[in-house]
């Protein structure tokens, strides 16, 4: 909490000559630019800990959330770096009071016409609430995760064809309520490569492989596995009107040999990953999302084959007021020894408007309704979340 008023003030405090020559809602640090920005909300949540109607409880919840970025640009390499953070306290129930942050950065060089490199780094120290893993504990899960990604790219770009590489990898273990979460901590290692050959000016048709290692600390984890992906795609952004990608193929997950004689369960199926954004008018646009894949568990059974889907519609109506509506769908099929044959069925939709009083100022209010069916009746809940917001920025 300190920390969020201290940001608020170091908004006030700075001097107009800083921004003179910034871009809005910035202040000029030598060659970059900073963009600071701190929200405060109050929100109603009628099931903190996502439990069964006969086990649920509601609390009020203060958030204070502070964050920055720095963007600096160059005529052959662009970086951007920051940080969000979210302070949350609760009015009864205080052992779920939680801080989490993240630190971002991110660097993109453009070597030549032909050959550009982005590399990304994240440190997360956040929380998983209660409910949201597959295990009782009584209060939120702290974890620590480092999170590092590359992509090189060689081709022009509007090439006849080009070609991707991707590597990266990360860490997440958890920290407190141990005895439950230390089954949990892994990490995991990525490569991969995509071939884009143009079909159109601005459409490319892809086939691309990854590959990953999960790797789980405790000593012979029968969860320590390997996953392959084959897919065939589109890639597209035709002018402001549509962007989007789309990929369907093969995954195919299989134990280490150790993990394997110990019984794990095998996956090999079909799996796609979809995001399409499309803006009908400059003031309106549509995201959907779609994904089927197996998953890594979060404390039942080997893996959980997920498929998910969800669309967001985002609207200005004239120069004050925004809003935002959700709805999304997802069902999840739990496979293992240890998962009792489980499967869920969830059902999310929100709504969320912002009126700006100023460039800098806007007031808002949210509400947000998720619902989980699942053949055991032990792991249902509801849940309806009222959120009252103002945000400021320079």
């Amino acid at each position: 909490m300190r920390f969020g008023l201290a940001v608020a003030a170091v908004l006030a405090a700075i001097s107009p000559n800083s921004m003179a020559q910034s871009p809005a809602g910035s202040f000029r640090l030598g060659s970059a630019y900073v963009y600071p920005e701190i929200e405060f909300a109050l929100q109603r949540d009628s099931n903190i800990a996502l439990q069964p109607e006969a086990k649920r409880i509601g609390d009020t919840i203060r958030y204070v959330r502070p964050s920055f970025r720095l963007d600096a640009k160059g005529d052959a390499q662009n970086y951007d770096a920051g940080y969000r953070g979210e302070y949350a306290r609760y009015g009864n129930v205080t052992t779920d009071n939680h801080e989490n942050h993240e630190v971002f950065s991110t660097g993109d060089w453009t070597l030549n016409t032909r050959n550009n490199f982005k590399l990304k780094g994240q440190y997360l120290d956040r929380v998983d609430p209660r409910g949201a893993l597959d295990i009782s504990t009584p209060s939120p899960n702290e974890y620590h995760q480092e999170i590092l990604t590359g992509l090189y790219t060689y081709g022009a770009q509007d090439a006849a064809g080009k070609f991707e590489l991707q590597a990266g990898g990360y860490s997440k273990n958890y920290v407190n309520n141990r005895l439950q979460t230390a089954v949990l901590d892994h990490s995991r290692t990525e490569l991969g490569a995509t071939l884009l050959l143009r079909i159109q000016p601005k459409t490319y048709a892809t086939l691309a492989a990854r590959q990953y290692r999960y790797k789980y600390a405790e000593a012979g984890s029968a969860k320590d596995s390997q996953e392959i992906f084959a897919f065939a795609g589109l890639r597209w952004n035709i002018t402001a009107l549509t962007a989007g990608r789309i990929n369907i193929g093969q995954q195919t997950k299989k134990p280490d040999s150790a993990a394997g004689a110990a019984g794990s369960t095998e996956f090999s199926g079909i799996a796609w990953e979809g995001g399409l954004n499309w803006r009908p008018l400059s003031y309106s646009s549509f995201d959907f999302v779609t994904q089927k894949r197996a998953v890594e568990p979060t404390g039942i059974g080997d893996f959980v084959l997920n498929q998910t889907h969800q669309i967001v519609w985002t609207h200005v109506w004239g120069s004050r007021v925004t809003t935002v509506l959700s709805a999304g769908y997802s069902k999840d099929s739990y496979f293992g020894a240890s998962s009792g044959n489980r499967q869920d069925e969830n059902w999310t939709g929100g709504v969320r408007v912002l009126y700006a009083v100023q460039r800098w100022l806007k007031f808002g209010a949210e509400y947000a309704s998720s619902i989980r069916d699942s053949n055991n009746d032990s792991f249902d809940y509801q849940r309806n979340q009222s959120m009252l917001l103002v945000n400021v920025t320079l």
